[in-house]
């Protein structure tokens, strides 16, 4: 499990001194009376690139501040800083210890960092990212903030608590594909040019984070939210990968929806359906369910509702988005309190009546109803 208890981050610990009853000496004009100071092994933008971090290997080695990134001030006495920046090292080589099997299945040195509720490796050394080109240290930061903004939308929609997950999930981006495919099959058994994903309390993702897979940063971050979204699922309590027990809708339909909701598009689809992609513009999943209704074309909605995710075709895909978006709209708490139902093997028939006083029949019919007026 990756969970992380000590949440102290160089940041927080600024704020910290501050706030929690220090009593800081008067007059440091050094310090400014914050009793800690970058460290000067490390340039002002990256100590600012490690606000928010719990590690990051990029300066876990350095001797001077023990991968904490600040120093205590030694023109004043502040012990309650001296006693977090003790913290922090300490928080600091128990992260070290707990990842090192990234770079042992990887079988060299890997750039990785772990922010509050995310494990990012990141071994593309360059790319061209949010408009301006970065390099890797910049890069795994970036998408460290993009991905903790995810989850707070993420918990926004469900109005859920991140105390509802298990551990954090960890996402791995390769610069070449032979270490992506190498590092799939030591992990998940799976040798794939795609994305893969391990689902549950040990949720990971491993990718590609270029061409083939993906044409440029835009892309990158689409599939990266995509791809966390399913993990991200599975590791909520009760823990369970829906897309194996007859709910793929759910899984399939909750991360394209998330998708859609973050980025107005829809153009990452796993498992076989991604071949059939170009069938549905990326931009109107709400125009094409709707042709599909207005002519009356839907798939039988009771076999929708009983696939895994492997086994849905595109059409399929789909109309679990717009499922989702149904339900949705009836609120997320209640939404989130379905997807738990289901997650303890609740059959969808007996969640949807449950939560929504709803047969299939019934749903089906609101749903086509919603979607004529809504779409």
């Amino acid at each position: 499990m990756l969970t992380v208890k000590i949440r102290t981050t160089a940041f927080a610990l600024l704020a910290s001194l501050m706030l929690v009853g220090a009593t800081p000496p008067d007059g440091c004009g050094k310090c400014k009376d914050e009793g800690v100071l970058l460290c000067s092994k490390h340039k002002k933008a990256q100590g600012e690139a490690e606000r928010g971090s719990v590690y990051c290997s990029e300066i876990a080695d350095c001797e001077k501040c023990s991968g904490v990134g600040w120093i205590d001030c030694a023109k004043c006495v502040h012990a309650d800083a001296e006693r977090r920046l003790s913290e922090q090292r300490d928080a600091v080589g128990k992260a070290r210890r707990r990842l090192a099997w990234i770079e042992k299945e990887a079988g060299r040195p890997v750039r990785v960092a772990e922010s509050e509720h995310f494990v990012l490796a990141w071994d593309v050394e360059s790319y061209r990212a949010g408009g301006k080109k970065r390099k890797g240290h910049e890069l795994v930061h970036f998408y460290l903030d993009r991905l903790e903004a995810m989850f707070a939308e993420y918990l926004g929609v469900l109005e859920a608590s991140p105390e509802d997950f298990v551990g954090k999930p960890a996402i791995l981006v390769w610069g070449d594909l032979e270490d992506h495919k190498r590092v799939s099959e030591a992990l998940f058994e799976i040798e794939d040019d795609g994305a893969v994903k391990q689902m549950g309390a040990k949720g990971r993702v491993s990718l590609l984070g270029g061409k083939p897979s993906y044409e440029d940063d835009e892309w990158l971050h689409h599939g990266i939210v995509h791809e966390v979204t399913h993990v991200l699922a599975s590791m909520q309590k009760p823990v369970a990968w829906v897309g194996e027990t007859q709910s793929g809708w759910l899984d399939a339909g909750w991360a394209h929806w998330f998708e859609d909701h973050m980025f107005g598009v829809c153009e990452n689809v796993c498992y076989q359906a991604h071949y059939f992609r170009e069938q549905i513009d990326r931009e109107d999943w709400r125009g094409y369910v709707k042709k599909l209704v207005t002519k009356d074309d839907v798939p039988d909605v009771p076999t929708v509702l009983a696939q895994n995710t492997e086994t849905m075709p595109i059409e399929f895909h789909a109309v679990a988005f717009s499922f989702v978006d149904f339900l949705l709209s009836k609120g997320g708490d209640r939404f989130n309190t379905f997807f738990k139902l289901v997650r303890r093997r609740t059959p969808t028939r007996d969640a949807l009546f449950d939560l929504y006083q709803l047969s299939i029949d019934e749903f089906e019919q609101e749903w086509r109803a919603w979607v004529k007026k809504t779409y």
